[in-house]
């Protein structure tokens, strides 16, 4: 009997251990705690060693300080101490855009710069033109560039100037717009504005809309009286050759179109590049019916342009005339000097003057800074008239020298047109003058002595010459109607 309760008493206690084991993994407080909560004493015993921050209600929360970036400290050196040096190599493109810079601090900003070869002494204050024998300008020499591209670039206080015979003067005209700044009165270079030799990189021209019109003009100039001045060795290169626009153009006059006329003379042909029409040889200004028709010059003038004409002709010439009155004689001296003389009296043309010679190039530089004088909007037409003289009189010295006066007037106009980039210039002839071929013995001659209806060349650069020259061969009437777009005429000339 007791053994029985014995046994009973046993498999109730191990029932009632089968049971409390069951309720402790369903009740949790039962469970055992993984992380037991500190007890009070032990919880204020970490905030006596490590105590709260007490909050401010008054004060909103602060970020903390940013570290500031150390800034580049400004550096300016005065204008004034520079000297432009260019190579003593004869290069007109790198002399006439030294040149043209040291106007632009005259004419601009009042500041005599000089401008010397790389012949004299090194200094520390220089602005270097292409590849002089500085240290400076070789270092940058070997850089490859587009024919758009230019360099410009810092060592110590030198600035030095890269770029493809011509786009030195692209880099000119970035110089004076983007690197010199007025302090204090004093105008300086501000040469954090420029990067070190071995840091700067290719920067690409940049035209803007297109505002004002350079023309030059080579009276009877064809191809062959260029090819043959460069043959002479009086000159190195034909600057025209250097820009980036060129193409071929029809020069015939209505009286041809008529058959009237074997060629063009120089009145029909000027009427035709100032006005956009064909004419009769002769009429000065006038269409076919002579009607008289708004030439380029006064478009200009009308909307608030400096207008000015420069020949080596005589001012009343066919050529200089068709910008300036409406005749229909070209050979009316009297009533083509009445119309000048109102206009000039009027003072509404800024230069108007002829038979220059010699003094062509010393015009051209004058008239290009006082047309365009604070910003001023302009149309200059220039024209060297000897390659037309010599024609007719088969004088190949005479061609030779107005070839070589007008290259000149080119390589100071291309210089000039890439430090306003507003600007466009056109190259060209209006008719070519005494048939010069090149013979089997390797010599240029003169087949003519009159006008011929061989398509003439024209050169250009600047803003919206793409436009103009979007073809290889085009007519004058084309580069009148350019002309007058750029002064706001939709509509210009005959249809």
């Amino acid at each position: 009997m007791k053994k029985r309760n014995v046994f009973k008493l046993t498999a109730f206690l191990l029932l009632l251990c089968f049971l409390l084991s069951a309720v402790s993994c369903t009740i949790p407080f039962l469970k055992p705690q993984e992380n037991e909560p500190a007890t009070d004493s032990e919880t204020l015993d970490k905030e006596e060693q490590n105590p709260a921050p007490v909050e401010d209600d008054d004060e909103e929360d602060e970020e903390p300080p940013k570290k500031e970036e150390k800034k580049e400290e400004d550096v300016y050196c005065e204008l004034q101490k520079y000297t432009i040096i260019y190579p003593n190599n004869g290069d007109l493109a790198l002399y006439y855009t030294a040149m043209c810079l040291s106007d632009y601090f005259l004419n601009e900003l009042a500041i005599e710069i000089p401008y010397k070869t790389d012949a004299q002494a090194e200094s520390a204050y220089e602005i270097l033109i292409g590849r002089t024998n500085r240290q400076a300008s070789l270092a940058v020499a070997s850089r490859y560039l587009q024919a758009d591209e230019f360099l410009i670039a810092k060592s110590e206080n030198q600035v030095v100037f890269r770029g493809n015979n011509y786009m030195c003067a692209g880099a000119a005209g970035y110089f004076v717009k983007n690197c010199i700044e007025k302090i204090d009165d004093v105008y300086a270079v501000h040469m954090n504005t420029l990067k070190t030799l071995n840091t700067a990189s290719a920067l690409t021209q940049k035209w803007e809309e297109t505002e004002n019109v350079i023309l030059l003009i080579g009276d009877g100039m064809g191809r062959n009286q260029v090819l043959k001045t460069v043959s002479t060795g009086k000159i190195r290169v034909w600057e025209g050759d250097r820009l980036p626009g060129q193409a071929y153009c029809t020069t015939r006059s209505r009286s041809v179109e008529l058959g009237s006329a074997s060629y063009t003379d120089s009145a029909a042909a000027a009427t035709a590049l100032a006005t956009g029409y064909k004419t009769i040889n002769g009429y000065v200004g006038l269409n076919e019916n002579k009607k008289s028709v708004k030439n380029v010059r006064e478009l200009a003038e009308e909307v608030g342009a400096k207008t000015a004409i420069l020949t080596t002709d005589k001012i009343t010439g066919a050529t200089p005339s068709g910008f300036l009155v409406h005749v229909d004689d070209r050979n009316n001296t009297t009533e083509i000097e009445k119309q000048q003389k109102a206009i000039t009296d009027a003072g509404v043309i800024s230069l108007c003057k002829g038979s220059l010679g010699d003094s062509l190039f010393d015009y051209t530089r004058e008239d290009l800074w006082k047309v365009s004088k604070c910003g001023s909007r302009f149309f200059t037409m220039i024209e060297e008239s000897e390659p037309d003289h010599g024609g007719h009189n088969n004088d190949m010295d005479a061609v030779v020298l107005g070839v070589k006066r007008l290259n000149e007037c080119v390589a100071y106009a291309a210089a000039f047109t890439l430090m306003h980039p507003d600007t466009a210039l056109i190259v060209t002839a209006d008719h070519e003058t005494g048939g010069i071929e090149l013979g089997t013995n390797g010599k240029y001659h003169f087949t003519v002595s009159t006008h011929t209806n061989t398509n003439v060349p024209v050169y250009a650069i600047g803003s919206g010459i793409d436009t103009l020259l979007a073809e290889d061969l085009i007519d004058n009437l084309d580069i009148a109607r350019f002309m007058a777009s750029v002064y706001g005429a939709e509509a210009w000339g005959q249809e």
